[in-house]
């Protein structure tokens, strides 16, 4: 899992990451999408939420990560972008698999104030930020410090792969 505030890059990183490890980057965004093009039952109630400006709940996106995970090419590994976004989330999401790293992605506020509205760096705060301690404690997480935006390419895939090995090592 790609976990940081919004603006730090995360899409960014994993549409490069995903491909070299010949894993598929699994975004909500993406998937709701999808959904709604599809004009399934469940892409119209999607559609209806979206509609009236409402967040779709928990379990329909659940439902939907659930049914991705099946996908044959995630059985190998997948970087998710963008969910779980709060401990809800993240508690819900421990039923249906379990982490084996997530990197945390730090950049100073000033340069994501830059990128992006001082609004939604509030509700990552308040909402996503808390999931840093949830996964410390799991001993899954790997802060992964910004410093030279795609530059830091390189050392994100010796992080990943780091971890990739201390997993496989337990298995």
């Amino acid at each position: 899992m790609f976990l940081g505030p919004p603006g730090v890059g995360k899409g960014t990183y994993a549409s490069r990451i995903a491909p070299k490890l010949d894993i598929p980057t699994i975004s909500t965004g993406d998937l709701v999408r999808a959904e709604i093009k599809r004009d399934s039952a469940l892409g119209k109630q999607i559609k209806e939420f979206s509609s009236t400006g409402k967040l779709v709940p928990d379990d329909i996106i659940l439902t939907m990560i659930r049914a991705r995970l099946q996908e044959h090419d995630a059985k190998r590994g997948y970087i998710l972008d963008g969910f779980p976004r709060n401990a809800s989330q993240a508690i819900e999401f421990d039923k249906i698999d379990t982490l084996d790293l997530v990197v945390n992605f730090d950049l100073p506020e000033w340069v994501l104030l830059e990128k992006i509205s001082g609004r939604r760096l509030q509700v990552y705060a308040n909402e996503t930020e808390p999931l840093i301690a949830y996964y410390e404690a799991k001993g899954v997480l790997k802060n992964f410090h910004v410093t030279k935006g795609l530059a830091d390419l390189d050392r994100l895939m010796q992080l990943l792969l780091s971890g990739v090995d201390s997993i496989e090592s337990k298995l």
